[in-house]
């Protein structure tokens, strides 16, 4: 399986083929022509975008991770600094 293409490539390539859509059914009638080669363009635009969603959700799960991460750790850092404010307010009464 070929790598997924960037998401303004094929966005780029996905309008390129529908305006050549368009400019075909601007210039044939639907009566004399196969349906084929427009089921084809058809069929590419939705591959296309397809995987750009494959791709974006592959993106969108890799920073969530990230953020996850960062999310722990400074809940991590939150306790500490409780845990150290309330030892400082230990030592102050102690005193």
């Amino acid at each position: 399986m070929s790598p997924a293409p960037s998401l303004p490539s094929a966005h780029e390539e996905a309008e390129s083929l529908l305006i050549s859509l368009q400019e075909h059914l601007a210039t044939t009638s639907p009566s004399t022509d196969s349906p084929l080669p427009l089921v084809s363009v058809i069929k590419q635009v939705q591959r296309l975008a397809s995987s750009s969603i494959v791709h974006a959700k592959a993106q969108t799960a890799e920073v969530r991770i990230g953020m996850d991460k960062r999310g722990l750790e400074l809940m991590g850092l939150e306790y500490e600094k409780r845990r150290l404010v309330s030892e400082i307010q230990r030592c102050e009464e102690f005193e």
